[in-house]
């Protein structure tokens, strides 16, 4: 038998911080304004997941996981996205010991991170290179006297 003493998981709920152990376990994701939510790449197109963060009707902080559609607070986060093995929830109160156990230089680590973000650069956001289906086709009309003094302002 292991020397790992059960957790109270209602207590573990209100005292961790979610997001924290969240931006701890999954560092490739970044949190994304536009779509207030955690992404892990700017284009939906390449992303592997997107998960949501809000208050449960019960006050606890919840998550919602688009690819996987499951939901739930810290321990079915824990249960879903981290743990595996045959005994889920005995896995499932050895990380919570652990994570409570390094929860100082862990806290150091999100912060230092979050300095270092890895956003991608400008060129990697703004691609500018011509595509074939983005050539504009068809003739421009010229502008009339007034609509050209109202955008250069002259």
């Amino acid at each position: 038998m292991d020397n790992i003493k059960m957790i109270d998981w209602q207590k573990a709920i209100k005292e961790i911080d979610f997001i924290d152990y969240f931006r701890y376990k999954m560092p490739s994701f970044f949190y994304d304004s536009n779509r207030k939510a955690f992404v892990d790449h700017f284009d939906p197109k390449q992303r592997s997941d997107k998960f949501e963060f809000f208050r449960g009707k019960d006050g606890n902080q919840n998550y919602i996981s688009r690819a996987t559609g499951n939901g739930g607070n810290l321990i079915h986060f824990i249960k879903n996205h981290i743990v595996t093995g045959d005994n889920v929830w005995k896995e499932v109160n050895k990380e919570l010991e652990g994570y409570r156990n390094n929860l100082p230089r862990i806290l150091e680590d999100i912060k230092s991170r979050e300095a270092l973000q890895n956003y991608p650069n400008q060129a990697q956001l703004f691609d500018n290179k011509m595509k074939e289906d983005f050539k504009v086709r068809g003739e421009f009309l010229s502008l009339h006297e007034r609509q050209l003094e109202y955008i250069t302002k002259f």
